[in-house]
């Protein structure tokens, strides 16, 4: 399935990552990046080469071993809800969605613990995203998502995504062109409540404070 510009090694790695849960290990393994000229996107492999990803950049190469091991990946992008200003109240999400049996899980770079991996247990999308909106949250303990968009099926595009010299930018804007849906009513997002300290602690453990959206 790889090939150049995709080492032997590269591949012996992506390889190794048999299940969701290596994937998952490997993607917690690399540093969270937050270097605000790195973060605009690079080619997947020298993203692989620093070590280092924000989680649209996680995806894609999260992604790469889950379809060669049989996973059919999907990418979902999640959005924040905006102030009265129209300005976001937070980063935006991508996760990884795959299929195990009739249930769905996901995988997932992120600068916070509690916004990643989730079990393969969920029979629909939205009750899968549902268990992102408690710890999706802000430096403000503001809880912040608002909906997400419907899965984009990476076999769609073969494999030319893992080959592309270039980061594939169109397959991220792809995802954000994905027919849209609100997690809940605008008069219920109003009823949340705020995260505990305890909560928010946990969500944080372990981040990179120079990559935390502060709105």
């Amino acid at each position: 399935m790889l090939r150049a510009p995709w080492t032997d090694a590269n591949v012996r790695l992506f390889e190794s990552l048999t299940t969701p849960r290596d994937v998952q290990l490997f993607l917690d393994d690399m540093p969270y990046n937050a270097d605000p000229v790195s973060r605009s996107p690079l080619h997947i492999m020298q993203r692989l080469k620093k070590r280092r990803a924000h989680c649209c950049e996680g995806a894609f190469l999260g992604a790469i071993p889950l379809a060669m091991h049989g996973y059919d990946p999907a990418l979902v992008w999640m959005e924040p809800e905006t102030n009265e200003r129209g300005e976001p109240m937070d980063d935006g999400h991508m996760i990884i969605v795959y299929r195990s049996g009739d249930f769905l899980g996901s995988v997932a770079k992120s600068n916070c613990a509690t916004l990643r991996s989730r079990d393969p247990v969920h029979v629909g999308l939205r009750e899968l995203i549902m268990t992102y909106q408690h710890f999706y949250v802000n430096t403000r303990m503001e809880k912040a998502l608002h909906g997400y968009h419907d899965p984009l099926t990476l076999a769609q595009y073969e494999t030319e995504w893992m080959h592309c010299m270039e980061y594939p930018g169109a397959i991220e804007e792809a995802t954000a062109a994905q027919p849209y849906h609100r997690i809940l009513p605008e008069s219920a997002l109003k009823n949340r409540l705020p995260l505990t300290q305890i909560e928010y602690d946990a969500t944080m453990l372990g981040s990179n404070p120079s990559g935390l959206f502060r709105p």
